[in-house]
């Protein structure tokens, strides 16, 4: 084994604040959609999409628990539309 130099430090911030990350580029995207409005999201599960990145875009909607803002169908196994319903 040898020691490796000049290798830089991954910043550990990268995920927490949302930057580059696509999760939160979604839920963004969700908060500024109207009623109406689509978008199409990529590679992730239903459940993913349906209980945790909806349920996190409705609160941050101000909505209580168990009022929902969007609905969602999947096109495939793993790439689904989300609308804006409320």
């Amino acid at each position: 084994m040898k020691i490796e130099k000049g290798i830089p430090i991954p910043n550990s911030n990268k995920f927490q604040n949302g930057k580059n990350n696509y999760k939160s580029e979604c839920i963004n995207m969700m908060l500024k959609m109207e009623i109406g409005d689509s978008i199409r999201v990529k590679d992730r599960s239903l459940d993913t999409v349906k209980y945790s990145w909806l349920w996190k875009a409705s609160m941050k909607l101000g909505l209580k628990r168990g009022d929902n803002a969007f609905t969602i169908r999947p096109i495939d196994k793993k790439n689904h539309r989300v609308w804006r319903i409320r």
